[in-house]
Protein backbone atom coordinates (compact mmCIF):
# COMPACT_ATOMS: atom_id res chain seq x y z
CA UNK A 1 0.00 0.00 0.00
CA UNK A 2 2.91 2.28 0.98
CA UNK A 3 4.28 2.20 -2.59
CA UNK A 4 0.76 2.52 -4.44
CA UNK A 5 0.66 5.90 -2.32
CA UNK A 6 4.15 7.12 -2.96
CA UNK A 7 3.74 6.13 -6.76
CA UNK A 8 0.32 8.04 -6.95
CA UNK A 9 2.28 11.47 -5.66
CA UNK A 10 5.04 10.81 -8.76
CA UNK A 11 4.34 11.89 -12.33
CA UNK A 12 4.08 8.18 -14.06
CA UNK A 13 7.38 6.70 -15.19
CA UNK A 14 9.60 9.75 -13.77
CA UNK A 15 10.86 10.92 -10.90
CA UNK A 16 8.77 14.38 -10.18
CA UNK A 17 6.22 15.23 -8.41
CA UNK A 18 2.66 15.43 -9.59
CA UNK A 19 1.77 19.15 -9.36
CA UNK A 20 -1.71 18.65 -10.10
CA UNK A 21 -2.69 17.14 -6.77
CA UNK A 22 -3.49 19.97 -4.01
CA UNK A 23 -0.20 20.18 -1.49
CA UNK A 24 -2.76 18.86 1.19
CA UNK A 25 -3.50 15.61 -0.63
CA UNK A 26 0.43 15.06 -1.35
CA UNK A 27 1.22 15.57 2.48
CA UNK A 28 -1.57 13.21 3.33
CA UNK A 29 -0.44 10.54 0.58
CA UNK A 30 3.14 11.18 2.81
CA UNK A 31 1.39 10.77 5.82
CA UNK A 32 0.09 7.41 5.23
CA UNK A 33 3.12 6.52 3.59
CA UNK A 34 4.66 7.15 6.92
CA UNK A 35 2.45 5.59 9.01
CA UNK A 36 2.45 2.38 7.13
CA UNK A 37 6.68 2.45 7.84
CA UNK A 38 6.25 0.28 10.84
CA UNK A 39 3.60 -2.43 9.25
CA UNK A 40 6.75 -2.31 7.14
CA UNK A 41 9.62 -3.31 9.26
CA UNK A 42 6.73 -5.66 11.39
CA UNK A 43 7.04 -7.61 7.97
CA UNK A 44 10.69 -7.54 7.72
CA UNK A 45 10.33 -8.93 11.38
CA UNK A 46 8.36 -11.19 10.34
CA UNK A 47 10.39 -12.53 7.17
CA UNK A 48 13.38 -13.20 9.44
CA UNK A 49 12.09 -15.09 11.89
CA UNK A 50 10.65 -17.54 9.20
CA UNK A 51 13.53 -17.93 7.69
CA UNK A 52 15.55 -17.99 10.72
CA UNK A 53 12.60 -21.19 12.29
CA UNK A 54 13.49 -22.53 8.51
CA UNK A 55 17.30 -22.87 8.93
CA UNK A 56 16.55 -24.14 12.34
CA UNK A 57 14.94 -26.83 10.82
CA UNK A 58 16.86 -27.77 8.37
CA UNK A 59 19.91 -27.64 10.78
CA UNK A 60 22.98 -28.69 9.66
CA UNK A 61 22.14 -29.57 5.55
CA UNK A 62 22.93 -26.67 3.75
CA UNK A 63 25.39 -29.02 2.05
CA UNK A 64 22.04 -31.13 0.45
CA UNK A 65 20.13 -28.20 0.00
CA UNK A 66 22.31 -25.93 -1.79
CA UNK A 67 18.90 -23.53 -2.14
CA UNK A 68 18.61 -22.83 1.20
CA UNK A 69 22.47 -21.48 1.44
CA UNK A 70 21.10 -19.27 -1.38
CA UNK A 71 18.69 -17.97 0.57
CA UNK A 72 20.52 -17.24 3.06
CA UNK A 73 22.91 -15.20 1.23
CA UNK A 74 20.01 -13.26 -0.50
CA UNK A 75 18.65 -12.41 3.08
CA UNK A 76 21.66 -11.08 4.09
CA UNK A 77 21.99 -8.56 1.30
CA UNK A 78 18.02 -8.09 1.50
CA UNK A 79 18.52 -7.31 5.64
CA UNK A 80 21.32 -5.25 5.09
CA UNK A 81 19.35 -3.24 2.60
CA UNK A 82 15.99 -2.41 4.45
CA UNK A 83 18.00 -1.60 7.41
CA UNK A 84 20.04 0.69 5.33
CA UNK A 85 16.48 2.17 4.16
CA UNK A 86 14.79 2.34 7.41
CA UNK A 87 18.08 4.11 8.70
CA UNK A 88 18.66 6.72 6.04
CA UNK A 89 15.74 7.44 4.74
CA UNK A 90 12.25 6.17 6.08
CA UNK A 91 13.02 7.46 10.17
CA UNK A 92 13.47 10.83 8.40
CA UNK A 93 10.54 10.90 6.68
CA UNK A 94 8.66 9.24 9.66
CA UNK A 95 9.75 12.30 11.94
CA UNK A 96 8.93 14.74 9.40
CA UNK A 97 5.80 13.99 8.18
CA UNK A 98 4.43 12.79 11.33
CA UNK A 99 6.09 13.20 14.63
CA UNK A 100 7.10 16.91 14.08
CA UNK A 101 4.91 18.48 11.13
CA UNK A 102 7.42 20.66 9.18
CA UNK A 103 6.92 22.80 6.08
CA UNK A 104 5.68 20.45 2.52
CA UNK A 105 8.84 21.62 0.72
CA UNK A 106 11.69 19.58 3.05
CA UNK A 107 9.01 16.37 3.34
CA UNK A 108 8.64 16.45 -0.44
CA UNK A 109 12.66 17.02 -0.64
CA UNK A 110 13.40 14.43 1.24
CA UNK A 111 11.07 12.15 -0.53
CA UNK A 112 11.73 12.93 -4.11
CA UNK A 113 15.66 12.04 -2.97
CA UNK A 114 14.74 9.14 -1.24
CA UNK A 115 13.24 7.99 -4.79
CA UNK A 116 16.13 8.93 -6.78
CA UNK A 117 18.84 7.92 -4.38
CA UNK A 118 17.58 4.67 -2.51
CA UNK A 119 15.51 3.38 -5.64
CA UNK A 120 18.24 0.84 -6.44
CA UNK A 121 18.62 0.10 -3.16
CA UNK A 122 14.45 -0.49 -2.45
CA UNK A 123 14.65 -3.00 -5.70
CA UNK A 124 17.41 -5.08 -5.53
CA UNK A 125 15.94 -5.77 -1.68
CA UNK A 126 12.34 -6.62 -3.14
CA UNK A 127 14.34 -8.67 -5.80
CA UNK A 128 16.32 -10.84 -3.25
CA UNK A 129 12.60 -11.19 -0.92
CA UNK A 130 10.92 -12.47 -3.81
CA UNK A 131 13.79 -14.77 -5.13
CA UNK A 132 13.61 -16.20 -1.38
CA UNK A 133 9.91 -16.91 -1.75
CA UNK A 134 10.46 -18.86 -4.61
CA UNK A 135 13.73 -20.51 -3.26
CA UNK A 136 11.64 -22.02 -0.38
CA UNK A 137 8.74 -23.08 -2.89
CA UNK A 138 10.67 -24.30 -5.79
CA UNK A 139 13.82 -25.77 -4.11
CA UNK A 140 17.03 -25.83 -6.79
CA UNK A 141 19.85 -27.87 -6.24
CA UNK A 142 18.56 -29.94 -3.47
CA UNK A 143 20.34 -33.07 -3.92
CA UNK A 144 18.81 -36.61 -2.79
CA UNK A 145 20.68 -37.92 0.66
CA UNK A 146 21.87 -41.57 0.03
Amino acid sequence: MRSVVVFSLFRPFTVELNTALPAEARLQGYRIAAEQTPYVWAGLGIFLLGVGAMVGSMGGRLRTHGWLFMALVLAVVAVGGELWLALVYDIPVVRLSVVEPLPMEQIEELVVRRVREAGVVATMTALCEWTILLLFVWRPLEQEEP
